[in-house]
């Protein structure tokens, strides 16, 4: 049931394909990387904004190739070999490039950092977000299952019953809030806070290194040979980069510390948006069932124990 992030299997076929799409993810970070490299090396002139602009405009210009050649070449990358790549390449460009000009505590600060964030990486792709041993994981006999099937009962919490079922994993999972494409695995009960501290971890290293790169700016000032002009280039690209990561990942972080004060999922709001767009563009077609009922069915098989043990306490 569980598998790793970076999607290796325990049969020789499934490792020789996760090798591949590992691989093919390698490959792909470094085509995004060297073409972030442009808006520096040629526009190094431009303030701040247009250059985030323009690197913003190559990672989609990126994705859109990537998109067209999986569809004709019908290959797939791994996302979570993707980001840890990303991770591995900037790191490779942070000790290259900007370590030797920067405090020997600043540089124990963001090693030290992007160590953490490597096992927090490996742990949260490798831990249990709460999955619930049944006798049948088929997706198409979800609906057959009631909550003594999946371990619940009448006298567990609301937070206990949100059980649904993940297609991607072929799982239920207790406390489902979502999956996880980056980290190749479900957001759940178990893991939520884990997923809360390695997000808001990768905020501060980015935001670190954002820090370190403006500190040796004048110093690439000062360096006018190929060599130097070129990690210059490197470092530069990289905190473009980190700066839109870091732009979207603070959006991200705020939205779960949201719902963690209104105790409410990811999946929840999400499907009740959808219901709400669907119904608001023709209120006579119902919303697609896009998640799984299986919460929907557990509440109401609950709602009718509860109902009649309160009936037959009223008899007594």
């Amino acid at each position: 049931m569980l598998k790793l992030g970076l999607g290796f299997g325990r049969n020789r076929s499934s490792w020789q394909n996760s090798i591949a799409r590992s691989a093919i993810s390698c490959i792909l970070v470094l085509i995004t990387q060297f073409s972030l490299l442009i808006v520096p090396r040629y526009f190094s002139s431009l303030p701040l904004t247009p250059q985030l602009f323009l690197s913003g405009v190559v990672l989609v210009f990126v994705a859109g190739v990537g998109k067209l050649c999986k569809r004709l070449l019908r290959v797939r990358a791994s996302a979570p070999a993707f980001v840890f790549f990303t991770v591995l390449f900037v790191w490779a460009v942070y000790l290259a490039a900007v370590r030797p000009a920067i405090s020997p505590l600043g540089d124990i600060l963001l090693n030290g950092g992007l160590i953490l964030l490597v096992i927090g990486f490996f742990s949260i792709m490798s831990s249990d977000p709460g999955f619930v041993k049944v006798a049948s994981s088929n997706a198409e006999n979800t609906m057959a299952l009631d909550s003594s099937a999946i371990g619940l009962c009448s006298t567990q919490t609301s937070m206990e019953r949100r059980v649904r079922f993940c297609k991607t994993c072929d799982a239920f999972v207790r406390g489902y809030d979502h999956h996880c494409p980056a980290f190749g695995n479900c957001i759940g009960q178990e893991n939520h806070l884990l997923f809360i501290v390695l997000l808001g971890g990768f905020i501060a290293v980015e935001i670190s290194y954002v820090i370190s790169v403006h500190e040796v700016a004048i110093n690439f000032q000062s360096l006018s040979d190929r060599e130097n002009s070129l990690k210059e280039s490197f470092a530069i690209s990289a905190m473009l980069y980190s700066i839109i990561q870091v732009t979207w990942q603070v959006v991200f972080l705020a939205w779960h510390v949201y719902c963690i004060c209104f105790n409410v999922k990811t999946d929840e709001c999400v499907g009740a948006i959808c219901s709400l767009l669907y119904s608001f563009l023709d209120g006579h077609i119902p919303p697609p069932h896009i998640y799984s009922d299986t919460q929907d069915l557990i509440v109401q098989r609950l709602s009718e124990v509860e109902r009649n043990f309160s009936l037959s306490s009223e008899n007594d």
